[in-house]
């Protein structure tokens, strides 16, 4: 019960960080940070052609599964978590609401916004 309260209150201190946001890098920030809290293991974050990355833990352990949110075309952000991984459980549904509620509209280059992500597949 801990485990899911704490990220729950995680997912909560992103949405308003990211609301918060002015820009992309500062959200791309935010997503990096909170991703290593909520036990990512790794994430990415492609956006108008422009790919962010980040290795949480400091080494490719091998087998794990992906979380893949895409909005948009050919923009997504996408998780990482090693199966025997001894992490704090996510609420996966509630971090893909809280990435379309919070990414929604945020200003990217060229005077673009960004969609509101539409779909979501494991």
């Amino acid at each position: 019960f801990r485990r899911l309260l704490r990220s729950e209150i995680h997912l909560q201190q992103m949405e308003e960080r990211l609301s918060q946001a002015d820009n992309l890098q500062e959200c791309w920030r935010i997503i990096r940070d909170q991703s290593r809290d909520l036990g990512f293991t790794q994430v990415s974050m492609k956006v108008n052609g422009t790919m962010y990355e980040a290795n949480l833990d400091g080494n490719d352990s091998g087998q794990h599964w992906d979380l893949w949110i895409p909005f948009g075309e050919s923009d997504y952000v996408s998780f990482q978590r090693g199966f025997d991984a001894m992490v704090k459980p996510v609420a996966l549904t509630s971090l893909a609401d809280v990435l379309r509620r919070s990414l929604r509209g945020k200003p990217v280059t060229g005077g673009r916004h960004l969609p509101a992500l539409e779909s979501m597949s494991v």
